[in-house]
C-alpha cells in the first residue's frame, strides 16, 4: 500500500492479483462522500483495520520491510477531509465505554451546532447555546470553552456582555 511516487505515498493494491485500485477508490470516495452531504450526517462509524475505511493504525506495506500500522483508509481519509469537524470513530473503539460515550456526546453536539447554524442565528442564540452546553463543552475541552467565552466577550455589545457576566455565563473563564 505504499508508493513513493504517489502524492501521499498510499496506493491500494489487491493482495492476490496485484491489481492497483488507488485512483478508482479515490474517485469513488470523493463521489460517495459528496453524496453523503444530502444525508445530513452528524457522525460516522468506520471499519477497523480496513484499507478503505480504517481510521487509524491501518497496515501500510512498504516496498521493502514489514508492514507498519500508521495508515488511514482512503475513504475515511476523504470523509475526514471533507468533514473535518464531524465525529468519526472506528467500530472497534466503540467497545470502550468512555470512547463510546465521548463519541455519542460529540455526535449530539455536532447535530445541535449544525442545527443552530443552519438557519438565521444571532449572537444571542450562540450565547444561549454556549450557556446551555457549558458543562459538556468544559468536559470535552476546558481550553476550547475558555476560548469560546473570550471570543464572545470580544464581539458582544457591552449591555449583553454585562447581562451574561451577571448571570455567570463566563464565570471561571
Amino acid at each position: 500500500m505504499h508508493d513513493p511516487s504517489a502524492k501521499d505515498g498510499v496506493r491500494l493494491v489487491t493482495g492476490k492479483t496485484g491489481v492497483e485500485l488507488t485512483q478508482q477508490m479515490r474517485r469513488y470516495s470523493r463521489q460517495r462522500v459528496r453524496a453523503l452531504a444530502k444525508e445530513g450526517l452528524s457522525g460516522y462509524v468506520v471499519k477497523k483495520d480496513s484499507p478503505s475505511c480504517g481510521m487509524e493504525r491501518v497496515k501500510v506495506w512498504r516496498d521493502a520491510g514489514p508492514a507498519e500500522r500508521n495508515g488511514r483508509g482512503l475513504f475515511t481519509a476523504e470523509l475526514m477531509r471533507q468533514y473535518p469537524n464531524m465525529p468519526v470513530e472506528e467500530e472497534g473503539r466503540l467497545h470502550d465505554p468512555r470512547l463510546r460515550e465521548n463519541f455519542i456526546d460529540r455526535v449530539f453536539m455536532y447535530r445541535r451546532i449544525r442545527s443552530l447554524f443552519s438557519g438565521r442565528w444571532t449572537v444571542g442564540d450562540l450565547v444561549s447555546f454556549h450557556t446551555a452546553h457549558k458543562l459538556t463543552l468544559m468536559a470535552h475541552s476546558l481550553q476550547g470553552y475558555r476560548e469560546l467565552g473570550l471570543l464572545g466577550q470580544r464581539y458582544l455589545d457591552p449591555e449583553l456582555k454585562e447581562l451574561m457576566l451577571r448571570n455567570h455565563v463566563w464565570r471561571g473563564v
